[in-house]
C-alpha cells in the first residue's frame, strides 16, 4: 500500500487536519445512519464554508462540485436534506482520503489524477452521492493494499 501511495503522490507535510475545523466530529459522518440524521436535520451553510477553508479550496474552485450555486447558497443559512446529504458526502470523502494521506493536499492530488481503475479521475465522481460511494470504495481497498 505505502509503495503505491508513494508513487503516485510525493508525502508532503499535513499543514491542518480537518479535525481543526471540526470535520471529523462536527461534520463528516462516519457512517450512513450518521450521514442521514444529519442530512435530516440539515447543514448550516456556514459548516460548508468552513469545510472548503479546512482543504484549502476557494468556494469558486469547488462550485462545480456543489449542488447549488454560490449565489444561491450565499443566500441560504440552512441546506435542505438532499442538498445536505451531497455536502456531507464529499467531507465525508475528503475525512477518509485524509486519513488515507495523511494531508489532505496529497488527496486532493490524488483525487485529480487519471485512475486507470476508475477510467477518469476520481474527483469527477464527486458531483454524485454515488460517485462519492465509489471512491470511498476505493479508498478502502487502498487501505486494505488491494490495487486494482
Amino acid at each position: 500500500m505505502s509503495v503505491y501511495i508513494i508513487e503516485i503522490c510525493p508525502v508532503l507535510k499535513a499543514k491542518e487536519p480537518l479535525p481543526l475545523y471540526g470535520i471529523h466530529s462536527l461534520a463528516a459522518p462516519k457512517s450512513d445512519l450518521e450521514l442521514v440524521t444529519k442530512a435530516r436535520n440539515g447543514l448550516k451553510t456556514e459548516t460548508l464554508w468552513k469545510f472548503l477553508k479546512s482543504i484549502n479550496c476557494s468556494k469558486m474552485e469547488f462550485e462545480e462540485y456543489l449542488p447549488l450555486s454560490l449565489k444561491t447558497l450565499g443566500r441560504k443559512k440552512m441546506l435542505d436534506e438532499a442538498d445536505s446529504e451531497r455536502i456531507l458526502n464529499i467531507m465525508r470523502v475528503f475525512a477518509q482520503g485524509q486519513a488515507l494521506f495523511d494531508d489532505v493536499e496529497v488527496f486532493k492530488k490524488w483525487l485529480k489524477q487519471e485512475n486507470p481503475y476508475l477510467g477518469d479521475a476520481p474527483i469527477t465522481f464527486l458531483k454524485t452521492s454515488t460517485g462519492c460511494q465509489v471512491i470511498l470504495d476505493e479508498i478502502g481497498r487502498a487501505q486494505h493494499g488491494i490495487m486494482a
